[in-house]
């Protein structure tokens, strides 16, 4: 039986864990797969010489970071007092959670196949970095 306040959760893995997701998902949707993704999205490029800056990108900044939060703190008590290997598995199988719940969501918003797959590859690599996180810091 699982006993979650048996559980200890290491804070500052949480913490880590959501730095490390928003720093992924900065160089994700920049410099990996950033073109593509605006392409998909149907969003210009900036001008040469101009920085590309959305309304309300400091807003979707802040959400960011917090859902990111969010999912750590929740894989935290999944995770469990474990090690880093069982940590990114626990991981990976939310990740497929969450790529799985967006496969679903794909299915009726007529986006191309390109935008599902960076989106969904951002969840699977960031929730498992998260749990590999938690699993050296929850480490029993």
């Amino acid at each position: 039986m699982f006993d979650i306040f048996a559980v200890h959760v290491s804070w500052l893995g949480v913490l880590l864990g959501a730095i490390a997701m928003f720093v992924l998902g900065g160089i994700w949707f920049t410099v990996l797969f950033g073109r593509a993704y605006r392409e998909a999205l149907g969003v210009p490029d900036a001008p040469e010489g101009e920085t590309a800056s959305a309304p309300g990108l400091g807003k979707a900044l802040v959400g960011q970071f917090i859902a990111g939060l969010a999912i750590a703190t929740a894989l935290a008590f999944l995770v469990g007092n474990t090690s880093v290997a069982q940590g990114a598995m626990t991981g990976l199988v939310g990740g497929v959670l969450v790529a799985a719940a967006l496969v679903q969501l794909y299915q009726f918003e007529g986006r191309s196949l390109r935008h599902l797959l960076i989106n969904t590859g951002y969840a699977l690599l960031g929730i498992t970095v998260i749990g590999a996180i938690l699993g050296a810091f929850q480490a029993a």
